[in-house]
């Protein structure tokens, strides 16, 4: 082949394959099969003489060379760049609101509060909080107390954080919401949590507790704005019901 020319030269069935192939990692990252495979049928429905057109079944070939008129040239070049571009466009577009969508959830702020109780990082709590927001605890056998400010709220659990080291333990944090009331710019939220401290034996102690939350968005991000917490029993929370809403997942202690 000469350095003038540029070649591109596809096999039916080899183009089947690349095709599938394509389809499946346009999947991994950024959408569902069906929008990829949507998008490219409709792609190929108005390019049928297209190269990597999976129902061609015979040689085709793509060729840019300089023994060729200019403006033939620019005419082969438009047909391959414009579909090109508007891929591109596409993928970037769908990757961006896929990102954002499973970034920005009211689910994501439980996900962060497991991690930081498996961290044991207070900095982190402190940034699922609002400026005002008021922490209540409402344990039995304990002293009502109500805690307020995002500052206040952050040095209250690093105190905690450091007296659970001291015993020489971990935690993993489990959330389960019941019930959940979108208000728009505000959520309302039920549920339950167990917490499980993990001693340096490996052994395991288990507390269970229920919890009202109302979440509101602050800079595109859910934050809390009342986090009221109380003490219940493993029976009632086992046996709670979230009616199949899909649940915050457990966070994954770091190594």
């Amino acid at each position: 082949m000469r350095l003038s020319q540029i070649s591109f030269e596809v096999e039916g069935q080899d183009t089947h394959t690349f095709y599938v192939f394509f389809v499946h990692v346009c999947t991994h990252i950024s959408g569902p099969t069906l929008f990829w495979d949507i998008f490219f049928q409709i792609f190929f429905y108005f390019d049928k003489n297209h190269p990597l057109n999976p129902s061609k079944r015979k040689n085709c070939t793509f060729q840019i060379d300089s023994r060729r008129p200019a403006l033939q040239n620019r005419k082969i070049m438009k047909k391959a760049i414009y579909p090109m571009y508007l891929f591109l466009f596409v993928f970037a577009s769908v990757g961006m609101l896929y990102a954002q969508r499973t970034a920005n959830t009211p689910n994501s702020i439980y996900e962060n509060f497991s991690e930081a109780y498996h961290e044991m990082d207070a900095n982190i709590l402190e940034k699922l909080y609002v400026k005002d927001a008021v922490l209540l605890n409402l344990y039995d056998q304990s002293t009502p107390n109500s805690i307020h400010g995002n500052q206040t709220i952050q040095n209250y659990f690093s105190k905690f954080f450091e007296q659970v080291e001291k015993n020489g333990q971990t935690m993993r944090l489990v959330f389960k919401i019941t019930n959940r009331k979108d208000l728009g710019k505000s959520i309302l939220d039920n549920g339950f949590y167990e917490l499980t401290y993990v001693q340096s034996d490996s052994s395991e102690i288990k507390t269970y507790g229920k919890l009202s939350t109302i979440l509101i968005l602050e800079e595109g991000l859910w934050k809390f704005k009342v986090d009221a917490n109380t003490n219940t029993e493993e029976t009632e929370y086992l046996q709670a019901k979230t009616d199949g809403m899909r649940q915050p997942k457990e966070a994954v202690k770091k190594q």
